[in-house]
């Protein structure tokens, strides 16, 4: 029997990585696409509006509803804030681990199933992915968790044992919230990865269950609300968006999205979004490529579920990095699996090699964190000084001493990554979200009691990296700015008395030439944020990459 200790069969390592996800709950909502959601969902709750979703007062015809819903009904209940944004999602993605421990245990020994759960969790993809919310969040979540129930009634009845009703009840449950979250990719994951289990096992008789009927009753049900507002929005191009153009049309060019990434894009970006664990599941996919090779395979769910996705959605011509992330759970039952099977043979050559891999990423993510925090952002802080330094004590602890082949073979990196994702949540970010232009101009407002009802915004310069990305503004204010098409617009404006301009320097140019009193209150610095680059962490360099915003106020002469 395992010892129940520090990181055997514990809670103590979830414990810390929720509360790093906690960290970065708090802080600020994130442009371009977490501040935007954010806003929608605000709106939402102001307006009442729930089937007919709109951004800025316009029409919106892009991600399903299933975070804005919740996310609103969070605000009715809880208040508008960036925690309360974040709180249901962050939920639905602990329940993804749960269930990706959960789905490993029905096939695995439960070292294995740990293994799984804690390499999931602590993944850079959701440590990211808890701080950036967007529909990726609560997708990767309900997936796993319509994969583990349906396994669960699968399991049922191979075992010839009746009833199960519960779990197929909630796989499809899992479906329905998975299709709202993203749309179709929720669905097909799980149907790719029990495609590949049934030709596998050659049971081409679970193809045609008659329960599956249930499963699509109960998806068509959960799904009529959201189809019934696209059709009322947009007629028969609403439903056709979702169930086709928007995801599919990337693939088949129907859909205007794109950014012509090559094949391999999705690849390379897995290099850091597993990480620290990278290493490991390039192992464990020769390791289970060779179970498979010899029909020694336990299960291929989690293999075809893993693969045949993320090679779909390496072809599509429109690939943002986070599109994989829904398939990263069962990528870590593969790796949990390999690391079980690292830990029962921990006499041989091939653990000590992974071993020593594992203790030299944790390594060099405590490295990293200790840069950004003697370069990018420094801090004096003592109790942040003191908390780095029980982590990399708790590295060294795993990487040097005497401990058991769990400990020895995760405890290094699972320290590592935590300790760079408490430094990015707790130091780093907090300083850089001064440079998100909206957020700054929207507390600068707030401190300094400027009515809502008299804020404007002038957007000159086109450049996307350049747009003033009003959502963050919006959300922050709790009020929709509006934005003028240009500057001879504001002296209309000023019939209500003074009135107050969140701009760039273009847009400041063009008011200082106007027949008005133009007093800038506030210069602000603007970057793009979520787009972390070495000219823009390098305080030296930071202002080369940075846009000047201003907030001033405008009178008559």
């Amino acid at each position: 029997m395992m010892k129940n200790n520090i990181l055997t069969d514990s809670r103590i390592p979830f414990i810390a990585i929720a509360l790093v996800y906690a960290a970065g709950a708090f802080l600020e909502v994130m442009d371009i696409d977490e501040a935007q959601y954010a806003a929608i969902s605000r709106e939402i709750a102001e307006t009442g509006e729930w089937l007919q979703i709109k951004d800025r007062g316009e029409n919106y015809l892009d991600k399903p509803p299933l975070l804005f819903w919740l996310a609103a009904l969070t605000f009715k209940l809880l208040g508008v804030s960036n925690f309360t944004y974040r709180l249901i999602p962050i939920l639905v993605s602990l329940l993804g681990v749960y269930a990706t421990y959960r789905f490993a245990l029905l096939y695995y020994n439960r070292r294995a199933a740990y293994s799984a759960a804690l390499i999931i969790a602590s993944s850079m993809a959701f440590f990211l992915i808890h701080r950036d919310v967007r529909t990726d969040t609560m997708l990767t979540g309900w997936v796993i968790f319509s994969i583990w129930q349906i396994s669960e009634w699968l399991a049922l009845q191979a075992s010839g044992k009746k009833g199960g009703w519960f779990y197929l009840l909630g796989g499809g449950f899992g479906l329905g919230c998975a299709l709202l979250a993203k749309g179709p990719i929720g669905l097909a994951v799980p149907v790719l990865a029990f495609a590949t289990q049934f030709v596998y096992q050659r049971r081409w008789s679970d193809f045609f269950r008659p329960q599956w009927l249930l499963l699509l009753l109960i998806v068509a049900a959960m799904l009529a609300p959201m189809v019934w507002g696209l059709y009322a929005q947009y007629g028969m191009e609403g439903p056709y968006f979702y169930f086709w153009k928007q995801s599919f049309g990337r693939i088949t060019g129907e859909n205007e999205w794109v950014n012509d990434v090559d094949i391999f894009f999705q690849a390379q970006n897995f290099l850091w979004s597993f990480l620290p664990w990278v290493i490991l599941f390039v192992a464990a996919l020769v390791f289970h490529f060779r179970q498979l090779a010899r029909r020694q395979a336990v299960e291929v769910i989690s293999l075809g579920g893993f693969l045949l996705p993320f090679f779909a959605l390496s072809l599509s011509r429109y690939q943002l990095p986070h599109y994989t992330f829904v398939v990263f759970p069962l990528g870590a039952v593969l790796t949990g699996v390999y690391a079980d099977y690292l830990m029962a043979h921990a006499a041989q050559a091939e653990f000590k090699v992974m071993r020593f891999v594992q203790s030299l990423l944790g390594f060099l993510l405590c490295v990293a964190a200790l840069l950004l925090v003697f370069w990018a952002t420094p801090t004096r802080e003592w109790w942040f000084w003191s908390g780095w330094a029980l982590l990399f004590f708790l590295w060294s602890l795993f990487s040097f001493s005497p401990q058991t082949v769990m400990q020895s073979l995760l405890g290094p990196s699972v320290t590592g990554i935590i300790t760079l994702c408490a430094t990015l949540n707790i130091q780093v970010y907090p300083e850089l979200f001064h440079y998100q232009g909206g957020s700054a101009v929207g507390n600068y407002v707030l401190q300094n009691n400027i009515p809502v009802n008299r804020l404007w915004a002038l957007s000159r310069l086109t450049d996307n990296h350049q747009e003033l990305f009003m959502h963050s503004l919006d959300f922050k204010v709790q009020h929709v700015v509006p934005k003028l098409k240009s500057a001879e617009e504001v002296i209309a404006q000023l019939n209500g008395g003074s009135c107050y301009v969140y701009t760039d320097t273009l847009g400041m140019r063009e008011l200082q030439q106007l027949p008005v009193k133009v007093r800038p209150l506030q210069t602000f610095e603007k970057y793009h944020v979520s787009m972390l680059t070495p000219e823009f962490l390098n305080p030296q360099t930071r202002h080369t990459v940075t846009q000047r915003v201003f907030l001033a106020e405008v009178k008559k002469q």
